[in-house]
């Protein structure tokens, strides 16, 4: 787990007993100052940084080990994936009229992957963005906004505007699209263009997601829908080929879950609920 405030690294076991707590607040060697992204790939963690622009590389024991350049569009959020210890892929937010962006910081290489949906974004004032969602239309902010997960072999994206997901070779090519039907989305996109035309502030606009969690392991995608009031919070399984193959519902009183993580083996969720500090443990049924 991540603690963004403390600037630390919690590891636990599947019993909730804390194992051990590694990284500090800094700009030297394995520390960090915005703890961005959070990702564990190839037994290894690595920890990005956007205000610093590196991701810190850790081996399981929270010993740092070495950091690469951690390069995204300002209006991705620093949304990555690895594809191996040295290459990732970014939101490209329309860039080239592409969805994602490929980048070698080793080599100084770089790839554009994917067609975009519409315009690049540009970044500027937040209050035109907002105009174009109470229209009823996805504004540029959003229409090309992906989020990337990947397992080494494949990359998935997830079009957080559009319901849909892509999977691409590490090699760029697209090789299927699905649409993911969760029924709720068409209530979070009303809701969110009702917010646009109640919002008068300067410079704001409302925004949406349909998702809060997306990860594949062990060769499924899991994605976990956001949370809409009056409606069951959804956790979808999805193979290789793109078939669902399960479709949960998540007890949840309120709105406490954001992310999640699986272990497969004994089909046990873990889902965090940042706002009360605490980790839920679920099992799938």
């Amino acid at each position: 787990m991540t603690d963004p405030g403390l600037k630390k690294i919690l590891l636990f076991d599947t019993t909730g007993k804390e194992i051990t707590r590694f990284g500090n607040e800094g700009r030297g060697p394995g520390e960090f100052v915005d703890l961005t992204r959070f990702l564990v790939f190839q037994d290894h963690f690595y920890i990005g940084d956007r205000s610093l622009n590196r991701i810190n590389r850790y081996n399981l024991a929270g010993e740092f080990m070495d950091n690469i350049d951690y390069r995204t569009h300002r209006g991705s959020f620093g949304e990555i994936a690895l594809t191996d210890e040295t290459s990732y892929v970014s939101a490209s937010m329309g860039d080239e009229g592409s969805l994602i962006k490929w980048f070698n910081p080793v080599t100084d290489s770089s790839a554009f992957w994917g067609t975009a949906k519409g315009d690049p974004y540009i970044m500027g004032d937040l209050s035109i963005q907002n105009d174009i969602l109470k229209r009823g239309e996805i504004p540029p902010i959003d229409i090309n906004d992906v989020k990337l997960t990947s397992d080494g072999t494949s990359v998935y994206a997830y079009l957080t505007a559009h319901g849909l997901l892509q999977k691409y070779s590490t090699e760029g090519e697209l090789l299927w699209e699905k649409d993911v039907n969760i029924p709720v989305n068409e209530f979070i996109f009303e809701d969110a263009v009702r917010r646009a035309g109640e919002n008068n502030m300067p410079g704001t606009m409302a925004s949406f997601s349909y998702i809060t969690s997306f990860k594949v392991l062990d060769g499924d995608v899991y994605i976990l829908s956001f949370p809409y009031e009056g409606h069951p919070r959804t956790l979808l399984r999805i193979n290789e080929f793109g078939t669902v193959t399960g479709h949960f519902h998540i007890p949840e009183p309120q709105r406490l879950y954001f992310d999640i993580t699986v272990n497969t083996k004994t089909q046990t969720i873990y889902l965090t609920a940042p706002e009360i500090g605490e980790v839920h443990q679920v099992k799938l049924k």
